[in-house]
């Protein structure tokens, strides 16, 4: 818990890099545990995003990719792995703008089966509403569907309580500023 309270506060590299590696300690002591070893891909995946060594980026996604698998041969068929999974995927393609093609259908079939396990889960209708804000009309993306998506998750993150106190609760801050964005390109 310790470290998941630092998550928000977290703004260095340097601080990042040591809540990293609380967060990784925990997952690798922590075999049997599906959120430590979520958290430790989140976060893999979260900061491989301000890599500017893609390679680098890179080997924190794979890692993230071994810590989500992880989880879910402990926690099978929970939407917040499932879409973590697919997010992995689609930071794959905000990398590599090629894989589109052969990863993209993948990253948008997992989205579907996170909300088909939990429709109330905020996170997916956030991530959903990001997906589409960089997705063509013509694909079934564009900003009026994004912001649809972006104003289900506000709603569904007032109902987002969980008993488990390490449960994942990222993700109203960036559907705001997300809906901020698209509301100033109006």
């Amino acid at each position: 818990m310790r470290y998941i309270s630092f998550m928000d506060s977290a703004s260095t590299p340097e601080s990042k890099a040591t809540l990293l590696k609380g967060i990784e300690t925990v997952a690798t002591s922590s075999k049997s545990d599906w959120i430590s070893q979520y958290h430790a891909a989140f976060q893999n995946a979260v900061l491989s995003s301000e890599k500017k060594d893609t390679s680098e980026a890179r080997k924190m996604l794979n890692k993230a990719e071994e810590y989500i698998k992880t989880a879910n041969s402990i926690q099978p068929n929970e939407s917040e792995i499932v879409l973590l999974r697919a997010m992995i995927n689609g930071m794959r393609i905000g990398m590599n703008p090629t894989l589109g093609a052969t990863l993209g259908p993948d990253v948008m079939k997992g989205y579907a089966e996170a909300k088909k396990l939990n429709a109330e889960n905020p996170r997916v209708y956030l991530v959903l509403g990001e997906s589409y804000m960089h997705m063509p009309e013509e694909a079934g993306g564009g900003l009026k569907v994004a912001k649809a998506n972006l104003e289900i998750a506000l709603k569904k993150f007032e109902n987002d309580k969980h008993e488990d106190p390490a449960w994942p609760t990222w993700g109203k801050d960036r559907a705001l500023k997300l809906l901020a964005e698209i509301d100033s390109k109006k």
